[in-house]
């Protein structure tokens, strides 16, 4: 996973605003002094105003989603430079059953619905460090996760929510990986290195 470093000689912000939601960022030094620098950035999204203004996307489903992603690059002179990132999201959908006893009884699918919950995430420290002009070494230390929940429901004649089915799934991984590289010539290049993984599953 890669992100760009932010702006580290002046800060700047942008706002945007549409049919589908916000996003907003912001970047920056964190001071006049030093290098380092941030890049935050937020995005929300729905499709709900589209529908609103007669623009179906999807029918009765509504998608709605928003992410959180950053990162803090930090030079640390002879050292190298180190940086702190992270992602993470989660999203929802659903298609509602239909309160109308009387449609049931023509289309009785309607009284059934759905609810999906999803998130993910990854957030680690990555260290850079260049030797010489002509390789540097790379290590990362990261943990990921990721799950969802799957809802079904169906409505009774009081229109009250009886469970269908239910199901949920997550993964989530730790990892350390580190690597050497090497440019022999401009047709040749050394690389070599590991990672080693612990991984997660419910």
């Amino acid at each position: 996973l890669s992100f760009r470093n932010g702006n580290n000689e002046k800060r700047e912000n942008t706002f945007e605003f549409g049919v589908l939601g916000l996003d907003l960022t912001s970047e920056g030094p964190f001071s006049k002094n030093y290098k380092g620098s941030y890049l935050v950035n937020f995005r929300y999204a729905t499709f709900s105003m589209m529908n609103l203004m007669g623009i179906t996307i999807g029918g009765d489903v509504l998608p709605e989603y928003s992410d959180l992603s950053f990162k803090f690059n930090l030079p640390a002179g002879k050292m190298g430079t180190f940086s702190v990132w992270g992602v993470g999201g989660k999203g929802y959908i659903d298609d509602p059953a239909v309160r109308d006893t009387a449609l049931w009884n023509e289309f009785e699918y309607m009284k059934y619905g759905y609810e999906t919950k999803t998130k993910m995430g990854a957030t680690g420290i990555t260290h850079t460090l260049f030797p010489d002009n002509k390789s540097y070494f790379k290590s990362i230390i990261s943990y990921s996760g990721n799950s969802s929940i799957d809802l079904g429901y169906k409505l009774d004649s009081l229109y009250a929510r009886n469970p269908d089915y239910y199901e949920k799934l997550s993964s989530s991984a730790f990892r350390i990986s580190s690597l050497y590289n090497r440019k022999i010539n401009t047709k040749l290049t050394l690389r070599t290195g590991f990672i080693f993984s612990k991984l997660y599953y419910e």
